[in-house]
């Protein structure tokens, strides 16, 4: 692709559940990876708070008890994450809309029926790249996602990258 001025990059596509949740999961990774690593701890601090466990004298059961109330409380966790997504997106209708991106030199114009936005590439604070989408992160918690399956084809996909390496 030339990268002159006038040369353009389109994707189109309507974002699905599986996307969304996929976004939602690579930006809280990391309050996950708090939740999974200090549940140990605070269940065999609470337990052993109210008496249920000794930690001078520690079975096999005792380990059992927290390793599950802490399994349990990550899973209760990452429950509670999945339904408050779910209810975002199903509450969004203009999430659910096809969208075009034309991405050029300048920046990132996203464009559905009812609405244009401009982004220049100075607007982007971070821009990273899964296995299936990229994400142009506008604050730490807001991005535009793209996912590869927009792109008409790899040729595409691959000059996007080189447009993202030369706005970085």
């Amino acid at each position: 692709m030339n990268q002159d001025e006038n040369s353009k990059i389109v994707a189109v596509g309507s974002l699905d559940f599986s996307h969304y949740i996929k976004f939602n999961i690579y930006r809280q990774r990391n309050l996950f990876s708090v939740v999974s690593i200090t549940s140990l701890p605070l269940f065999a601090i609470i337990y052993s708070g109210l008496h249920i466990i000794d930690f001078s004298n520690l079975s096999m059961i005792d380990y059992l008890l927290i390793l599950f109330s802490s399994l349990i409380y990550t899973l209760l966790i990452l429950l509670g994450i999945f339904i408050r997504n779910y209810k975002a997106y199903k509450n969004d209708p203009l999430i659910k809309k096809e969208v075009t991106y034309i991405i050029t030199n300048n920046g990132v114009s996203q464009v559905n029926r009812t609405v244009t936005a401009n982004y220049t590439w100075n607007d982007f604070i971070k821009i990273k790249e899964s296995k299936e989408m990229f994400f142009l992160f506008l604050s730490p918690t807001r991005a535009i996602v793209i996912p590869k399956n927009f792109f008409k084809n790899n040729i595409d996909i691959n000059s996007f990258k080189t447009l993202i390496n030369n706005n970085d």
